[in-house]
């Protein structure tokens, strides 16, 4: 149990960091959008 616990942390934690990225990205994405539509 214990070693599931730690390999699920160390997963919760790279989903972490890749999250944030991700938000990032798409917003970079919207707003070249809007600037290509404008």
């Amino acid at each position: 149990m214990t070693r599931f616990c730690r390999k699920h942390k160390k997963v919760g934690m790279k989903a972490m960091r890749r999250w944030p990225i991700q938000i990032l990205t798409g917003l970079e994405v919207r707003s070249q959008r809007i600037y290509i539509a404008t």
